[in-house]
Formats: structure tokens, sequence, C-alpha cells
């Protein structure tokens, strides 16, 4: 793609055993630095969260400082596609979820999502509530949900995916309906696996709906996919921004595709209680 990337190859070390043969590197701020496959800290105590404020009146913030930079925040009546690849690590998805989520609910507005397929309402609370105050994941956070589980009640706080007609399950009166105390622009998160899974390949066009009603409220719309989503292709073609996160050789790395930039490390910082991305360029 032309971007540049610096990968360091160790073939051996006499006397002690190579676990990890290719490093990603950079010369930013003119020294080597490789890069560890590792897992790096884990969160300790969960902090309230800091609300990362708007870059302007059209551009809302991901609720990543770092991420802001690179792209310019998100596009009022905008789409935005992160796409992630197939070996990239749960947790770094969750991250740039929680931090999503997190700044829009702090900030008072309205949040829908369906999550990826290993994901539920449960599991987004479990993460997201511990940075909130009290209620305002309640106030502001609606889960889609499938009620393909044997016929169970979809929970407090979910909206019920029914899975004959997406345009309507996923309505976005219905949606401001059910978020009455939230403040726009609302946020609404869907994650195509899921989608898929429920009402089948051509998900995207059905949504057409829904999308121009968030555009007509000056909402906005991302959605997260995967290389192996039939919808991925589309979708990063009508999509005005389109970011890729990806695992190389163990090393997870975000670039633009909308905007074009170039490779960045990416990472996560716990030190302030919450996961802060760090991108570092690969140069």
């Amino acid at each position: 793609s032309g971007r540049r990337l610096r990968v360091l190859t160790i073939e051996k070390l006499r006397g002690t055993e190579v676990r990890q043969h290719k490093f990603i590197y950079t010369l930013d701020g003119a020294r080597l630095r490789a890069f560890d496959i590792r897992p790096g800290e884990r969160l300790g105590e969960p902090m309230k969260w800091k609300p990362v404020p708007d870059l302007s009146k059209e551009e809302v913030s991901t609720g990543s400082q770092a991420l802001d930079v690179l792209i310019g925040g998100l596009h009022r009546a905008r789409i935005m596609c992160i796409e992630f690849g197939a070996s990239v690590p749960t947790e770094y998805i969750d991250n740039l979820r929680v931090a999503l989520v997190c700044n829009f609910a702090a900030l008072g507005r309205g949040v829908a999502h369906v999550p990826p397929r290993k994901g539920s309402m449960d599991l987004l609370r479990e993460i997201v509530a511990p940075h909130l105050d009290a209620g305002v994941f309640e106030q502001n956070v609606r889960v889609f949900e499938t009620t393909s589980l044997g016929g169970m009640e979809v929970p407090k706080g979910a909206l019920q995916m029914e899975g004959s007609n997406v345009d309507t399950d996923v309505k976005w009166s219905n949606v401001e309906y059910h978020l009455p105390k939230s403040h726009h622009p609302f946020l609404s998160l869907l994650s195509f696996d899921t989608l898929e899974s429920v009402y089948g390949a051509g998900v995207l066009e059905q949504l057409s709906g829904h999308i121009a009603a968030v555009r007509r409220q000056r909402d906005l719309f991302i959605g997260l996919t995967t290389p192996l989503a039939a919808s991925s292709q589309k979708l990063a073609s009508m999509a005005s921004q389109h970011i890729r996160v990806d695992n190389l050789d163990g090393s997870i790395v975000l670039y633009g595709e909308k905007p074009h930039t170039e490779l960045y490390s990416l990472s996560f910082s716990y030190a302030g209680g919450i996961p802060k991305a760090v991108l570092t360029p690969i140069v």
C-alpha cells in the first residue's frame, strides 16, 4: 500500500533461545525502538472517564485524543468504517469501543450499539459502566440484542432485533424514543459480523433508512467490520472515513485509508485507570 514498514528479523542469538523472530520497529524520536508482541499492562482499578472535547461543532471526538489528531475527529452526518483484521485481539477492539461509548455517554449523548458477535449488553456494561457515574450507562446507552437465545427476553436497556427486517428493528426514531434524556449528536455503532449473522449478507442495503435518518439528525454512524464481512468493501466505499487495525507478525498497527495515513503502532496506556490509545508512527 506504499506505507513504510520496518521489520527487524533475528535469525539466531548465541546461547539464547529466540522466542520472537520478527519485530516491527520505528526510528521515531531518532532512536530505534522495537514493539514487543507480548501483552502489555492491564487495567487495574477503573477510574471515571474524563470526556475528550469535540474538535469543533462539526467534528466530534472519538474519545481518543491520539485518534482525533490522526483523522480529525468524527464528521457529523457522515459514515465511518473501522475495519479490524481477523487476528486482532478482542482487547484492542473492546478498548476502542470503550472510548467511543464512554465519551458519548459521559457527555450526555445517546449511543445505540450492535456489539460484535461475541458481545452482549451485559459484557458491554461490564467494560463501560465502571468508567461512568451511576446511572449514566442506563440513561444514555442502548444495545441491540437478538432474541434467538432460546426465546429469552431481552434485558432492560436492550432493544430487540427480531431478525426479519433490519430497518424496522434498528429504526432511528425508535432509538430516539428509548433515549429521552440523551442529547444529540447520537452515535450509531453497528458491528456488521452480528448484523450479517442475523439478517444476511445484504444487510447494508437494507440499512438505507437507518443511515438516512442518522444523517438527517446530523448524528454519527460507525460501522465495525472485518475483511470476512460481506459488507466490508461497500461500507468502506460509502464511508468518508475508513481506518484499519491489523495484526502484523504479532504487532498491532492502525492506519487510515480515508484520510490516508502512515502506519502507527497501536498500544494502550492504563495509567489513568482508563484504556488510553497510544499511536506511535513507524518512521
